[in-house]
């Protein structure tokens, strides 16, 4: 049975960035500062530098994909390739190809993205079973309006069980749609043994999901006081499209 939190998470340092364009503490954790550097990524694996490539199957244990020095479209036009693209070839030629052994953590930390722009791409179909741990963090600018990020979809079609080597699961800015989503390709919140959210309510979601995120809520409120202040919240925004975790 997972241990369920909804604490916010503070987001990890930013890797500085390193020879052949990665982040480096080098071939055990490495950090990807947006599309530039997933795409050579990328290449790595595909065999463009074996000496790099050797040096990771031996030691990577980390990959953390983050575009906050990337200045992306909330709607990037139908051509263009964006991170997601990068991220999903990534993990297939992971997976496919048995490349990095030790590989037990994968983070993604996007700045400015919808829902659509990374789940569209991103599938987890031949995703690496040595990876146990999945983490999500979306956020935006501050002048940016969170309902831009609101999904229309009820479905994204990530499959049942595609997720199935996962065990510590976080998901940060995500909608309820993504986190059903997620959560059945693990194999349900029972096959994990820790699950961290703090998600997004959007027009994607059913109303029987908010409900039943309101009273998931409400069960994770420490005191009779941090209830009063989750109703008073929830009564001064009827026609909310963001649902934040109860830290108040």
């Amino acid at each position: 049975m997972a241990t369920t939190t909804t604490t916010n998470a503070t987001l990890v340092p930013h890797l500085p960035p390193g020879p052949d364009g990665m982040g480096l503490d080098s071939f055990r954790d490495v950090g990807l500062h947006g599309l530039d550097h997933a795409a050579w990524f990328l290449r790595i694996l595909r065999g463009a530098r074996p000496d790099v490539l050797s040096a990771l199957n031996a030691r990577c244990r980390t990959i953390t994909i983050d575009n906050s020095y990337d200045h992306p479209s909330l709607c990037p036009s139908g051509g263009e390739r964006t991170l997601s693209h990068e991220v999903q070839d990534i993990l297939s030629h992971i997976a496919i190809h048995r490349q990095l052994p030790r590989l037990r953590s994968v983070s993604l930390h996007l700045r400015n993205h919808t829902m659509e722009v990374v789940f569209d791409h991103l599938n987890f179909d031949d995703f690496p079973s040595q990876v146990s741990e999945l983490k999500f963090y979306f956020f935006s600018d501050e002048n940016v309006d969170p309902k831009d990020f609101a999904s229309e979809k009820s479905s994204f079609g990530i499959r049942k069980g595609s997720l199935a080597s996962v065990r510590d699961l976080k998901l940060v800015g995500t909608s309820l749609v993504i986190q059903r989503e997620l959560l059945a390709a693990c194999g349900g919140e029972d096959a994990l043994d820790h699950f961290e959210y703090d998600c997004w309510v959007g027009p994607g979601d059913e109303v029987h999901e908010k409900d039943d995120e309101i009273l998931r809520l409400f069960d994770n409120c420490e005191s009779p006081a941090d209830e009063d202040r989750w109703v008073q919240r929830i009564m001064e925004n009827q026609n909310f499209t963001a649902l934040p975790s109860p830290r108040l």
